[in-house]
Protein backbone atom coordinates (compact mmCIF):
# COMPACT_ATOMS: atom_id res chain seq x y z
CA UNK A 1 0.00 0.00 0.00
CA UNK A 2 2.79 2.39 0.47
CA UNK A 3 4.41 1.36 -2.51
CA UNK A 4 1.40 2.51 -4.29
CA UNK A 5 1.22 5.73 -2.39
CA UNK A 6 4.99 6.25 -3.04
CA UNK A 7 4.68 5.56 -6.59
CA UNK A 8 1.56 7.75 -7.49
CA UNK A 9 3.64 10.73 -5.49
CA UNK A 10 6.51 10.00 -8.28
CA UNK A 11 4.33 9.87 -11.12
CA UNK A 12 2.42 13.38 -10.14
CA UNK A 13 5.74 14.85 -10.07
CA UNK A 14 6.64 13.26 -12.97
CA UNK A 15 3.72 14.59 -14.96
CA UNK A 16 4.42 17.59 -13.28
CA UNK A 17 8.10 18.14 -14.29
CA UNK A 18 6.64 17.43 -17.96
CA UNK A 19 3.67 20.07 -17.90
CA UNK A 20 6.25 22.83 -16.52
CA UNK A 21 9.35 21.50 -19.61
CA UNK A 22 6.52 22.05 -22.28
CA UNK A 23 5.29 25.77 -20.74
CA UNK A 24 8.96 26.41 -20.68
CA UNK A 25 9.24 25.95 -24.51
CA UNK A 26 5.72 27.45 -25.11
CA UNK A 27 6.81 30.33 -23.63
CA UNK A 28 10.20 30.61 -25.43
CA UNK A 29 8.85 30.27 -28.68
CA UNK A 30 6.00 33.01 -28.03
CA UNK A 31 9.14 35.14 -26.94
CA UNK A 32 10.75 34.32 -30.39
CA UNK A 33 7.91 35.34 -32.12
CA UNK A 34 7.78 38.76 -29.96
CA UNK A 35 11.65 39.43 -31.10
CA UNK A 36 10.17 39.16 -34.70
CA UNK A 37 12.09 42.02 -36.72
CA UNK A 38 9.99 45.18 -37.72
CA UNK A 39 11.04 47.35 -40.46
CA UNK A 40 9.39 50.60 -41.32
CA UNK A 41 10.30 52.65 -44.79
CA UNK A 42 10.13 56.10 -44.99
CA UNK A 43 10.90 58.57 -48.48
CA UNK A 44 11.42 62.59 -48.01
CA UNK A 45 12.79 65.14 -50.10
CA UNK A 46 15.66 64.84 -52.75
CA UNK A 47 15.63 60.98 -52.77
CA UNK A 48 15.91 60.66 -48.94
CA UNK A 49 15.00 57.19 -48.14
CA UNK A 50 15.13 56.04 -44.28
CA UNK A 51 14.79 52.09 -42.91
CA UNK A 52 13.93 52.04 -39.47
CA UNK A 53 14.04 48.43 -38.10
CA UNK A 54 13.63 47.15 -34.83
CA UNK A 55 13.67 43.70 -33.01
CA UNK A 56 11.78 44.49 -29.73
CA UNK A 57 8.94 46.58 -30.62
CA UNK A 58 10.42 49.91 -31.02
CA UNK A 59 11.63 50.38 -27.71
CA UNK A 60 15.01 50.82 -29.64
CA UNK A 61 15.88 50.61 -33.44
CA UNK A 62 18.52 51.10 -35.76
CA UNK A 63 17.57 53.99 -38.82
CA UNK A 64 19.69 53.82 -41.58
CA UNK A 65 19.44 56.47 -44.20
CA UNK A 66 19.72 56.26 -48.11
CA UNK A 67 23.90 57.14 -47.43
CA UNK A 68 24.52 53.66 -45.44
CA UNK A 69 24.81 55.28 -42.16
CA UNK A 70 23.42 53.62 -39.67
CA UNK A 71 22.17 55.46 -36.08
CA UNK A 72 21.14 53.81 -32.84
CA UNK A 73 18.28 55.31 -31.51
CA UNK A 74 15.95 54.49 -28.51
CA UNK A 75 12.28 55.76 -27.46
CA UNK A 76 11.46 59.27 -26.44
CA UNK A 77 8.54 61.02 -24.48
CA UNK A 78 6.11 62.11 -27.37
CA UNK A 79 3.30 64.28 -27.70
CA UNK A 80 1.68 61.89 -29.62
CA UNK A 81 3.29 59.45 -31.87
CA UNK A 82 6.50 57.55 -32.06
CA UNK A 83 9.76 59.33 -31.26
CA UNK A 84 12.82 58.35 -30.94
CA UNK A 85 16.41 59.51 -30.25
CA UNK A 86 19.93 58.83 -30.79
CA UNK A 87 22.94 60.13 -28.71
CA UNK A 88 24.16 62.30 -31.47
CA UNK A 89 21.42 64.35 -32.14
CA UNK A 90 19.86 62.46 -34.78
CA UNK A 91 15.88 62.13 -34.45
CA UNK A 92 12.85 60.67 -35.85
CA UNK A 93 9.21 61.31 -34.79
CA UNK A 94 6.04 60.12 -36.93
CA UNK A 95 2.71 59.56 -36.43
CA UNK A 96 -0.08 57.92 -38.45
CA UNK A 97 -1.94 59.74 -40.35
CA UNK A 98 -4.42 58.41 -42.88
CA UNK A 99 -3.02 54.90 -42.63
CA UNK A 100 -0.10 56.32 -43.36
CA UNK A 101 3.10 57.37 -40.61
CA UNK A 102 4.23 61.23 -41.67
CA UNK A 103 6.69 63.32 -39.71
CA UNK A 104 9.85 64.37 -39.49
CA UNK A 105 13.72 63.14 -39.32
CA UNK A 106 16.63 65.06 -37.92
CA UNK A 107 19.61 63.89 -39.29
CA UNK A 108 21.16 67.00 -38.03
CA UNK A 109 20.16 68.50 -35.34
CA UNK A 110 17.45 71.08 -35.50
CA UNK A 111 17.10 70.46 -39.22
CA UNK A 112 13.93 69.11 -39.44
CA UNK A 113 13.14 66.94 -42.76
CA UNK A 114 9.32 65.92 -43.68
CA UNK A 115 9.12 62.08 -44.53
CA UNK A 116 6.47 59.77 -45.51
CA UNK A 117 6.15 56.25 -44.76
CA UNK A 118 6.89 54.17 -47.80
CA UNK A 119 4.68 50.96 -48.37
CA UNK A 120 5.29 48.61 -51.28
CA UNK A 121 2.16 47.41 -53.64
Amino acid sequence: MEKAIILGLIAVGLVGCATVEQSKQVSSTEHAIQQETQVIYFTGPYDLTIELKSNDGFKTATMMDNSGKNHLLKIAVSGSGMRMVGNDGVSIHFKNFNGLNEGVVELVKDKPIPIKEFKAK
